[in-house]
């Protein structure tokens, strides 16, 4: 069954402009968070290198097109039991 959605074309237009205001923010925020080499985050996290390469391949920790480790992903690991 599907829904059916009624709204207003300005309505519809400044949800679209919100959502991509914060995609925006997001992207920025990333752009501006510190990031961290496979050996720097292995010292971060007092890992080797080998075991957060591992971390990687399985999705456990995720990295930037430019294969760099986000704070927010050494923050995601510290909290979590791995």
């Amino acid at each position: 069954m599907e829904n059916l959605i009624l709204t207003s074309t300005d309505l519809l237009a400044e949800t679209i402009r919100k959502v991509i205001r914060e995609e925006d923010n997001e992207r920025k925020a990333k752009e501006n968070e510190l990031s961290y080499s496979k050996l720097q985050a292995a010292k971060r996290l007092n890992r080797s290198h080998t075991t957060i390469s591992r971390y990687i391949e399985r999705g456990i920790i995720k990295v930037t097109q430019d294969n760099r480790i986000l704070e927010s992903e050494i923050q995601k690991l510290l909290t979590s039991k791995h």
